[in-house]
């Protein structure tokens, strides 16, 4: 996870295929800090790499995608970890 600043409001989620693969940036905790000048969007982002298959990122399924996100940002198993090398970017 990273904490980043945005110039607009970002959606949910975004997925991107590259080749086999899928790319899903989520985010999460999203808050306006806009000044009178300009507006801006500050939001934790967490960022996945998985094997790409139809459907696996829909707004039903957001949550479970964010929690897992989250899971392997803080591993607590040996299993964790290693999904955490191979998954988070």
């Amino acid at each position: 996870m990273k904490t980043v600043n945005l110039s607009q409001s970002p959606k949910l989620y975004q997925a991107q295929k590259i080749k086999n693969n899928v790319i899903i940036t989520l985010y999460d905790n999203i808050q306006d800090v806009s000044d009178e000048e300009s507006q801006k969007f500050t939001a934790d982002m967490y960022q996945l790499k998985l094997p790409y298959r139809n459907g696996l990122l829909s707004s039903d399924n957001y949550e479970s995608m964010l929690d897992y996100a989250k899971r392997l940002h803080s591993p607590s198993t040996v299993t964790e970890e290693r999904q955490a090398r191979d998954v988070l970017l």
